[in-house]
């Protein structure tokens, strides 16, 4: 007979942190505030049915944690923009559990050329004469289900165009264009300290 709670006992539930490239998942305890017949009501607003205790909240943070990975394989898991559009990198259900954090490695950003939805564009010099490259770049070609997609990271980019005869006249300058149909990103590199830092300097209205 599984011990009855009381107010002061402490739940664990598993929660992930989405960064960069992965999602990173941790059991969070829950104070047991209140009790009525059929919840219990935690600490700062929230609660959990009585009959959830050991599916989705538990007794102790090791069982959270066994049971996720028994269930999800890992606590760590990698992610990108397409794998988010063909694959559930969050537990059904757990949406509501994961909270973004904000990027600080902008290398490994995967940038789609084509995926018959996303589509950008690589260029070289300053706003008032950007040299369009992005033909002259050897993309990545990948299967994606049904159809295929071209990309390259912003590092590979990077190593890519630094080769280019366009840069030997003093250009250093690299911005990329990353647009869907309702939204976009613009990426860039060479106009700081570290000249193959990638930097996010603004966002786009998309295509559509």
């Amino acid at each position: 007979m599984i011990e009855e709670l009381k107010i002061g006992d402490i739940l664990w539930q598993m929660y992930g942190t989405r960064q960069n490239d992965e999602i990173r998942w941790y059991a969070h305890p829950k104070c047991i505030e209140k009790i009525d017949e059929h919840k219990y009501m935690f600490g700062g607003g929230g609660g959990c049915s009585k009959n959830s205790v050991g599916k989705n909240y538990f007794r102790t943070r090791d069982e959270a944690i066994s049971n996720f990975m028994e269930n999800h394989g890992a606590l760590v898991k990698k992610i990108d923009d397409i794998e988010k559009a063909t694959t559930h990198v969050v537990p059904k259900g757990m949406a509501d559990n994961v909270h973004d954090l904000p990027r600080t490695d902008w290398q490994n950003k995967r940038i789609v050329k084509w995926d018959t939805v996303n589509v950008a564009g690589v260029y070289v010099g300053t706003i008032e004469k950007m040299i369009n490259v992005t033909d002259s770049l050897k993309w990545n070609l990948e299967p994606m289900g049904d159809f295929d997609y071209i990309s390259l990271t912003l590092s590979e980019i990077y190593e890519q165009v630094s080769k280019l005869p366009v840069m030997r006249g003093g250009l250093r300058i690299i911005t990329v264009f990353q647009e869907g149909p309702l939204d976009g990103d613009i990426y860039q590199c060479g106009n700081y300290s570290e000249v193959d830092k990638w930097v996010h300097i603004g966002t786009l209205k998309g295509y559509a």
